[in-house]
C-alpha cells in the first residue's frame, strides 16, 4: 500500500516537472518576443505607466504613450481605438510606482521570469497539499491552461493573483485559518470583483474570517489615500473604461455579452439577479469554504461590470481542489482551454458565438460547485472533509 502511495507521489511530482519545463520553454520563446518585437511591454506599458504619473502627481489611470491600444473595426466601417490603459485600485499603485524605477523593458522582462515562477510556485504549493488526490489532467491543466499563456503572452498581474489563490488553497488545507483570510483580503483589494468573497462566507456562518477579508480589504484600500489624497478613488472611477472593453470578446461577464448584444442595461439587471441569487444560495446551504472561493470568484466574474475569461485562472487552484474532476468539470476545462480568437467582432450574435465556448466554460464551473456545495457532507473528496471539519 506504501509503494502504491509513493509511486503515486512520484507520478503526480513528476507530471507537474514536465509541465514547469513546458511553461519555462514558452516563457523563455516569450522573452525573445519581447525584446525583439515592436510591442515590447503590452499591459505592463499600461501599468509603467500608472507607477509614473503616480510618482510625478499625476493621473495614473490616464493614457500615456506606452498604453497599449487596439483598432477595432465596427459595424458599418467605422473603427475605434480602445485603450487598455490602467484600471487597477489604487491600493496596487505602490507596485505600479517600483516598476516606474526601471526601463519599461527591463521591467516587461523581469515581470515575465517572475510570473512563470510564481505560477510554478502556486502550482507547487497546491500540489504539496493534495498530492496523490490530484488527477493527472487536473495538474496539467493548472499549469498549462490558456489563462495562463495568455497572461504570460499579454505581461498582466494575474500571476500574481493566481499564486495567492494557490497559498489561500494550500493554507486552508493545511487547517489555517486567519492567514487565508489575510490572503483573501489581499485579493480583495487588488480585485474587487472579488467582492462577494467575504460576504458569501459571512452568510454561509464563517463570520470570523470574513471579517477579518473586509478588514484586511479596507485597510488596503484607505491607506492610498494618504498617498495620493482622497481624489485618487475620483480618478479611479472616471478613468475607468469597462464598457468600451466590453466590446471585445474576452470579457464573458453579463454586462459584456449584454453590451455585445445591444444593452448594458439589461446585463446590468441580470447581474443584479444572479449575485442575490449567489448569495442566498450560500446562505441557505452553507457550502465549505472552498467551494465558496470558486463559487465567490465565478460570481465576481460573472457579475462584474468587466469580467475577463482570464480571471478563471483565480479559481483554478479551487476547482481541481474541491473534488475529482467528473465529466463536467473535464468539459467545463476543455472549453476554457479553448483561445481567444485573434479576429474579435466587436457586436452582435456573431460576437456572442465567438465567446460561447468560454462562458460556457465558466457557467459549467458555477454548476460544479453549485452540485458540491448541495451534496454536502456525502461529498467524500479529502481535501473537503477537512476544510469542512476545520470551518465548523
Amino acid at each position: 500500500m506504501r509503494n502504491t502511495s509513493s509511486s503515486s507521489r512520484g507520478t503526480t511530482w513528476f507530471l507537474f516537472a514536465i509541465a514547469s519545463v513546458v511553461l519555462l520553454g514558452f516563457t523563455a520563446l516569450l522573452l525573445g518576443s519581447i525584446i525583439a518585437g515592436p510591442d515590447h511591454y503590452r499591459e505592463m506599458g499600461a501599468f509603467w505607466e500608472a507607477g509614473w504619473a503616480a510618482s510625478h502627481h499625476q493621473d495614473p489611470y490616464g493614457i500615456y504613450p506606452l498604453t497599449p491600444g487596439s483598432k477595432l473595426a465596427l459595424p458599418g466601417g467605422s473603427e475605434a481605438i480602445v485603450y487598455d490603459r490602467n484600471i487597477s485600485p489604487p491600493s496596487v499603485l505602490p507596485l505600479f510606482q517600483v516598476f516606474a524605477l526601471f526601463s519599461p523593458l527591463t521591467v516587461a522582462v523581469t515581470w515575465t521570469i517572475f510570473s512563470a515562477l510564481l505560477i510554478i510556485t502556486g502550482a507547487g504549493l497546491v500540489v504539496s497539499a493534495l498530492g496523490e488526490r490530484l488527477q493527472k489532467r487536473q495538474i496539467l491543466w493548472l499549469l498549462l491552461s490558456v489563462s495562463i499563456f495568455e497572461s504570460l503572452a499579454v505581461i498582466e498581474d494575474y500571476s500574481l493573483l493566481f499564486f495567492l489563490a494557490c497559498l489561500t488553497l494550500h493554507l486552508l488545507v493545511r487547517g489555517r485559518t486567519i492567514w487565508p483570510a489575510i490572503i483573501v483580503g489581499v485579493l480583495v483589494a487588488i480585485k474587487p470583483n472579488l467582492g462577494l468573497w467575504p460576504i458569501m462566507l459571512f452568510l454561509s456562518c464563517h463570520k470570523k474570517a470574513a471579517v477579518v477579508i473586509a478588514g484586511t480589504a479596507v485597510t488596503l484600500s484607505i491607506l492610498p489615500i494618504f498617498a495620493y489624497g482622497p481624489s485618487i478613488y475620483w480618478q479611479w472611477l472616471h478613468g475607468d473604461n469597462t464598457s468600451y472593453h466590453s466590446i471585445l470578446v474576452g470579457d464573458i461577464s453579463l454586462m459584456g455579452i449584454c453590451s455585445r448584444l445591444g444593452s448594458r442595461t439589461v446585463g446590468f439587471v441580470l447581474a443584479v439577479i444572479s449575485g442575490f441569487g449567489f448569495l442566498l444560495f450560500v446562505r441557505r446551504v452553507r457550502p465549505s469554504t472552498v467551494e465558496i472561493s470558486g463559487l465567490a470568484i465565478c460570481a465576481g466574474i460573472l457579475c462584474s461590470p468587466l469580467g475577463w475569461a482570464s480571471y478563471t485562472l483565480f479559481a483554478a487552484p479551487f476547482f481541481i481542489g474541491f473534488r475529482r474532476w467528473g465529466k463536467i468539470e473535464t468539459t467545463a476545462a476543455i472549453l476554457l482551454a479553448i483561445p481567444q480568437p485573434l479576429w474579435q467582432p466587436t457586436v452582435g450574435w456573431v460576437s456572442l458565438l465567438r465567446a460561447l465556448p468560454r462562458i460556457l466554460g465558466l457557467l459549467l464551473m458555477i454548476t460544479s460547485f453549485l452540485r458540491s456545495s448541495l451534496q454536502g457532507n456525502s461529498n467524500h473528496d479529502y481535501s473537503i472533509s477537512v476544510i469542512r471539519t476545520t470551518a465548523a
